[in-house]
């Protein structure tokens, strides 16, 4: 917890966020509330919140530890008022969520890798059909070519069956193109 003064400088931190923050008791004590952002313009935006709605709740930013590496936060900032009302601060309580962050990572990998097994599973479905359609057919004429290549009928069924066969090899590289779209294009519809 971190309580500034009307003028946004820091005026207490407890020892709980100096463990988290990282530094020693006095430090910070006395400086602007936005020393610990990595961006400090956002701490005004925050703190113009705060003063029109009274309080910013579960805000989410990302704060700089001593060691400087920044981390993800989540702040609940809340006026603090003398006895007249007058606000003549702000106390804040912010928690370290790279854990809930790095969890969230881990599901929407996970979901995308479900994603992915689903497209797949369904990519292959969709070409296994008219490679099945093409493998029947082919053998099929290739049986009739096998028996008499000169017969008449023998002639018909290559009429009739080529042009199924090239169909089906049209159908396959529609879908492969199509894949290929799909995994260009950067805006999902």
């Amino acid at each position: 917890m971190e309580t500034s003064d009307g003028g946004g400088r820091v005026v207490r931190v407890t020892a709980r966020a100096r463990g988290a923050l990282g530094g020693a008791r006095e430090e910070g004590i006395g400086r602007p509330g936005a020393w610990r952002y990595r961006d400090p313009d956002e701490r005004r935006g925050l703190m113009e919140r705060v003063q029109k709605a009274g309080v910013a709740r579960d805000y989410e930013t990302t704060l700089v530890g001593k060691d400087g590496q920044p981390f993800p936060a989540s702040l609940t900032l809340s006026q603090l008022r003398d006895a007249e009302g007058k606000m003549i601060g702000t106390v804040g309580i912010g928690r370290d969520i790279s854990a809930r962050k790095a969890l969230m990572e881990q599901v929407l990998l996970s979901e995308r890798l479900a994603a992915v097994g689903r497209l797949a599973a369904g990519v292959a479905h969709e070409i296994n059909n008219p490679l099945a359609v093409i493998g029947e057919i082919g053998g099929f004429l290739a049986e009739c070519v096998n028996d008499d290549p000169t017969d008449a009928d023998t002639v018909t069924e290559l009429q009739e069956g080529l042009p199924k066969l090239l169909a089906q090899v049209e159908r396959c590289r529609t879908i492969t193109h199509r894949l290929l779209n799909f995994s260009r294009k950067s805006e999902a519809k």
